[in-house]
């Protein structure tokens, strides 16, 4: 696998950040960039949905870049305060004992509930009373509680999207508490499950539920 490692931290002074991503080689891009004063080499490596491959990358990878993200697949998924790990969650994790490995989903859910209150109060969208479906609660909380604080009247689809069966539920306790008992089974349930084929997502697909491994 050395081969297929990026060239690693080729100036002292630039900071070498690699997302190993599920998605399709296609996408794959690297640029230079300065953030707060300090300049950054990112790379990204799309491995087309072969996971043996992801984990390989983020092992080569590990004590050899400053910071290594995992794209088209969370390690854990949190909702309705509760965590559980995902199908190959700990396998990617274990792959980085050096280098910071992150996913992305602590930022995606403090982000999406902060949209919901900008089209709110900055915008000044009346959301109060608005009908909103949601795909999946389970891996869209911080946009549902958004929603729910909002006033809005949700409806969540998990089981509709993630089982192909179920109605859509309704009500923050409802969603709460179909939330806590499908996160165990969503958590185990296979990529290809959850995404159709990781291969290829140059293009939209439709397909299952948008929630990570």
């Amino acid at each position: 696998m050395r081969d297929e490692a990026p060239a690693l931290r080729s100036a002292a002074s630039v900071k070498t950040v690699v997302s190993v991503s599920l998605g399709s080689s296609k996408r794959d891009h690297e640029v230079e960039l300065d953030l707060f004063g300090e300049r950054f080499h990112v790379r990204r490596i799309g491995t087309g949905g072969d996971v043996s491959r992801a984990v390989s990358l983020l092992e080569e990878l590990d004590g050899e870049v400053d910071a290594l993200g995992l794209g088209g697949a969370n390690m854990s998924m949190s909702a309705a305060g509760r965590t559980w790990w995902l199908r190959n969650g700990r396998r990617f994790a274990r792959a980085c004992r050096e280098t910071p490995l992150v996913d992305g989903s602590g930022l995606k859910g403090a982000v999406e509930a902060d949209v919901v209150r900008v089209m709110a109060e900055d915008l000044g969208l009346e959301l109060a009373g608005k009908r909103v479906l949601v795909c999946s609660a389970a891996d869209r909380w911080g946009m549902t509680e958004g929603f729910l604080d909002a006033g809005c009247e949700v409806a969540a689809a998990d089981r509709l999207f993630a089982l192909r069966a179920g109605a859509p539920v309704c009500g923050r306790e409802a969603i709460e508490r179909n939330v806590r008992a499908l996160g165990p089974v969503i958590s185990l349930m296979p990529l290809t499950w959850r995404h159709p084929d990781r291969s290829d997502h140059a293009r939209p697909e439709p397909g299952g539920m948008h929630a990570d491994p």
